[in-house]
């Protein structure tokens, strides 16, 4: 018995002085808080507009395949602040459509974000596997007509996840609702789905 205490005491004891030396034993730490990303996204439009109180609404739907730009900061596990750049060319309707997007993704799993573990000098990296999302945000789209240009503001509701297939890389899909006014009595309601491919650092 005595000899198997002295075998721990002889095999921690440089452990310990290993950790107090480095001022560390484990120590996790989030990592690659930067995602970067671009997506194909194919959404139905519609703009409803009231041009007075004799005339008929009138109604014009799209459907619209678009590229999407999207960098993300991970605030915590939780939390990630998202900013998003959309362009899309409609040859058929003569047609050239941009707008940003600004808001906050909530993971419910609090699995957002990668790892790193630390251990006596050795790192050990862990990612999720699968991490839905929950996403809220301010939005602006930018229709330039042959004819005429509508701006449009207004908010996003998104839901979707992401799937870290490998350590620094991760594929995104989600589907998204979005509500859109301007000041020529004008709405524009958005509902559709994206999917993209994107990287870690």
């Amino acid at each position: 018995m005595t000899m198997t205490w002295l075998r721990i005491f002889l095999i921690f004891t440089p452990l310990m002085s290993y950790a107090s030396e480095n001022k560390k034993f484990v120590f996790n730490k989030e990592r690659k808080l930067f995602h970067i990303s671009t997506s194909l996204q194919a959404h139905t439009s519609t703009i409803s507009s009231d041009e007075s109180s004799s005339s008929e609404s009138v109604e014009n739907d799209f459907t619209i395949i678009g590229q999407v730009v999207t960098g993300e900061y991970f605030i915590n596990d939780s939390f990630s602040f998202v900013g998003s750049y959309y362009f899309a060319l409609i040859l058929d309707i003569d047609a050239e459509i941009q707008g940003f997007d600004l808001g906050f993704q909530y993971f419910p799993l609090a699995n957002g974000s990668s790892k790193q573990i630390d251990f006596l000098g050795s790192r050990i990296s862990t990612s999720p596997e699968w991490a839905p999302f929950i996403y809220m945000g301010a939005s602006t789209r930018d229709y330039q007509f042959s004819t005429v240009n509508l701006k449009f503001q207004g908010v996003e509701a998104r839901v979707g996840t992401y799937w870290h297939f490998k350590d620094d890389y991760f594929l995104k899909g989600q589907g998204f609702f979005q509500q859109h006014s301007n000041n020529n009595v004008r709405d524009l309601s958005t509902v559709g789905a994206s999917l993209g491919f994107g990287i870690k650092f």
